[in-house]
């Protein structure tokens, strides 16, 4: 692949990006109280998975490691191994893309 069909898939990847704003990675879910995620909300998760899937932008093994992730969150939370309260940056990352 030469430099400018890179360049115009990168184009086009942020074209993607901008217009599915109603995208919400890893959809969490709060306690009654709303002070702390309890989990990820499976059904949108799989709907997020079906938009990777329609992008054509994702392989196959890459949506399942996405998967896979959110599956292990969703069991930390769950479980109560990993606390996260609402508001608060994630306890799964270390870094954080503005």
């Amino acid at each position: 692949m030469d430099s400018i069909a890179n360049l115009n898939l990168v184009h086009s990847m942020y074209q993607w990006e901008d217009s599915v704003k109603h995208f919400e990675d890893f959809p969490l879910v709060a306690d009654a109280d709303g002070k702390n995620y309890i989990g990820i909300d499976l059904e949108k998760q799989q709907l997020n998975e079906k938009i990777f899937v329609q992008s054509n932008y994702f392989s196959s093994q890459w949506i399942e490691n996405y998967h896979q992730v959110a599956l292990t969150m969703d069991s930390l939370l769950r479980n109560k191994i990993y606390q996260w309260p609402v508001g608060e940056m994630s306890t799964f990352i270390i870094d954080a893309n503005p």
